[in-house]
C-alpha cells in the first residue's frame, strides 16, 4: 500500500545533504573545522599585510561552511531515526487509536522520533508530525 498522498515530499537538495553528512564520521568535520581555524589563525596576520584580503574571506567563508555543517551533522547525530515494521503502519493525529488516521505507511519507511508517549511514538514523516504505534516501529541500526 503506496503512502496517503496527505504527506509532502522533502526537498531534494536537504535530503542529498543530510544523507551525505550521515555517512561522514563525525570526527573528520571536527578535524577540517579545526585545521581551518589553526590556518586561519597562524596566517592571518602575514595575509592582511601581503593584502590578500580575497584569500582571508575565502578561508572565513570555508571556515563558517566548515563549522555550519559541523553543527548540522551535530543535529543529524542526536536524531533518533525509526524504520516501520509492520505490513499496514497506521498513522494517527494523536496518541490513541480513537484519533483520525492520517494514512497507512507500508514497512521499512524511515521516520524520525519525536516523543513517546504510552504505546506510541510521535514522529516526524517528510515534514509532518505523526503518531505511530511503538510496536509499529524499531530503532534504524
Amino acid at each position: 500500500m503506496q503512502p496517503t498522498p496527505f504527506f509532502g515530499t522533502e526537498p531534494i537538495l536537504l535530503t542529498t545533504l543530510t544523507k551525505t553528512l550521515r555517512s561522514i564520521p563525525m570526527l573528520y568535520l571536527q578535524v577540517v573545522v579545526l585545521a581551518l581555524w589553526i590556518l586561519l589563525f597562524v596566517y592571518l596576520r602575514k595575509m592582511l599585510k601581503k593584502k590578500k584580503r580575497l584569500l582571508v574571506a575565502l578561508l572565513f567563508t570555508l571556515l563558517a561552511a566548515s563549522a555550519l555543517m559541523l553543527a548540522f551533522k551535530y543535529t543529524i547525530h542526536s536524531r533518533i531515526y525509526l524504520v516501520t515494521t509492520g505490513k499496514k503502519n497506521a498513522l494517527y493525529s494523536g496518541p490513541d487509536v480513537n484519533f483520525t488516521v492520517l494514512g497507512h505507511l507500508p514497512p521499512n519507511e524511515e521516520l524520525i522520533k519525536l516523543q513517546e508517549v504510552g504505546a506510541f511514538v510521535k514522529a516526524r514523516y517528510k515534514g509532518t508530525i505523526v503518531w505511530i504505534g511503538a510496536d509499529h516501529v524499531q530503532q534504524k541500526k
